[in-house]
């Protein structure tokens, strides 16, 4: 009876185990079948953003890849560069750089009118570029505020905004800010 009962147990736990790497095969496949599919190298994002005070600044690049993404700190005299494993941050990823910069499925910006006052002040700003045959290109480069227009975004694309810094603020060392 002992035996049987660790034989099911093995055979349950080798099929949750296929099970999960199955599910994780085809999430490497979703990843892979976006950089064949628009026959991009890999995308670089640059970010320069604001701190929790105005004078604070972190600038870091995340490079995206078939193979691997990573994050790299921009901002100091030692650039440090950190692996982004999480596949569900990787798809993620994609989902809001395909929506936003690759398909267009969806607008960054909601409204940009032009304002009788202009104000001088310094925005963050995701500038995405491509890499073709090893060659880069620059896709867009979008700063979160202008001088001389009122700008509403896309409620999403402020949420890949929030999520490019929480990833800066989950893998870059918070001290170093």
């Amino acid at each position: 009876m002992k035996v049987e009962i660790k034989k099911l147990l093995l055979i349950g736990i080798y099929v949750c185990v296929s099970i999960h790497l199955h599910g994780q095969q085809d999430d490497d496949e979703y990843v892979r079948s976006f950089f064949l599919k628009n026959k991009i190298d890999s995308i670089e994002i640059s970010c320069g953003f604001f701190r929790d005070s105005k004078h604070e600044t972190m600038f870091f690049d995340i490079i995206l890849s078939a193979d691997y993404t990573k994050i790299v700190d921009n901002g100091h005299d030692n650039v440090t560069s950190v692996n982004i494993d999480d596949l569900d941050y990787r798809k993620r990823l994609i989902s809001y750089i395909s929506m936003f910069y690759i398909n267009k499925t969806k607008n960054i910006y909601e409204l940009r009118r032009k304002r009788n006052i202009i104000y001088a002040m310094e925005y963050p700003s995701i500038v995405l570029s491509k890499y073709k045959k090893g060659r880069r290109k620059m896709i867009r480069w979008v700063t979160m505020g202008e001088f001389s227009y009122d700008i509403e975004f896309n409620p999403e694309f402020e949420e890949f905004y929030r999520f490019l810094v929480s990833l800066a603020d989950r893998y870059l060392l918070p001290q170093q800010y």
